[in-house]
């Protein structure tokens, strides 16, 4: 079993080996100033890993989900706003297309 959060007691689920493939990890650049960002599927490693070298870390998030990230796909952090309550919920992470509309951003929303 793999444990994610490093194994910090966080709540997550354990993962069984039939729950990893390479359809469910998102592999993030975690170089300090990159802020995690999303490495895509259709690049090379040295396209995506600037300065790749020994020693350079990647942090690999354990999906529920099989996902393949496109060249037009967005990553993008929706936190929902109460308005009536003036209340700001925590983020989610949600792929979107960005060919698609506001009309369908907000449909599938």
């Amino acid at each position: 079993f793999v444990r994610c959060c490093l194994g910090r007691d966080c709540g997550c689920r354990m993962w069984g080996a039939e729950d990893i493939r390479w359809s469910r990890l998102r592999l993030r650049d975690a170089q300090p100033g990159k802020h995690f960002a999303v490495l895509r599927d259709d690049r090379t490693v040295r396209q995506a890993l600037m300065g790749l070298s020994d020693g350079r870390q990647v942090a690999i998030q354990l999906l529920a989900h099989d996902e393949t990230l496109g060249p037009t796909d967005l990553l993008i952090n929706a936190r929902p706003w109460r308005a009536n309550e003036n209340r700001l919920h925590a983020p989610t992470e949600i792929v979107i297309d960005s060919t698609h509309s506001l009309r369908e951003v907000r449909e599938f929303l």
